[in-house]
């Protein structure tokens, strides 16, 4: 398994997507730290922002008994704009759900642009999308190996 990217202060780089194809319709999301160690899940019908909440939601579960530091990129203004306190008029209940799970966690975000060739949000791009794929044709989910740092 290979190193994780870290930050200057030793917060570890994790990129998070989502995506639903159509949208409305079958959606992934996805967090990635490395081919050793990510996750996706899927809903067969979503809409792209409930998607990339999913993504850091499932990103802030998989690491809360570590209680892990991470530097998480994002390439939704969306969902920094709801973690940075956002009103939310949809997708309450999920914003609900994601703020609880940030209450006491050691976190940064940092925007970048998706589909740039940035390594990390290009591995949870294609996590989600292969997860979409499969809710779209009824194909098993590819959930990754989890966080295995």
């Amino acid at each position: 398994m290979s190193a994780p990217q870290t930050t200057a202060d030793g917060r570890i780089i994790v990129a998070t997507d989502g995506s639903a194809n159509p949208n409305p319709g079958p959606a992934g999301w996805a967090w990635y730290v490395s081919d050793d160690c990510w996750g996706a899940g899927a809903a067969r019908n979503s809409t792209n922002n409930r998607a990339e909440l999913a993504g850091v939601l499932n990103l802030l579960r998989a690491t809360r008994q570590q209680s892990t530091r991470l530097h998480i990129l994002i390439d939704s203004k969306y969902v920094l704009g709801i973690i940075g306190g956002n009103n939310a008029a949809k997708n309450t209940d999920l914003v609900a759900t994601l703020r609880a799970e940030m209450a006491g966690r050691d976190f940064t975000t940092e925007w970048v642009k998706g589909h740039r060739g940035q390594t990390l949000n290009e591995g949870a791009d294609t996590a989600c999308g292969n997860a979409s794929a499969a809710a779209r044709t009824g194909r098993p989910i590819p959930t990754g190996p989890g966080w295995t740092l």
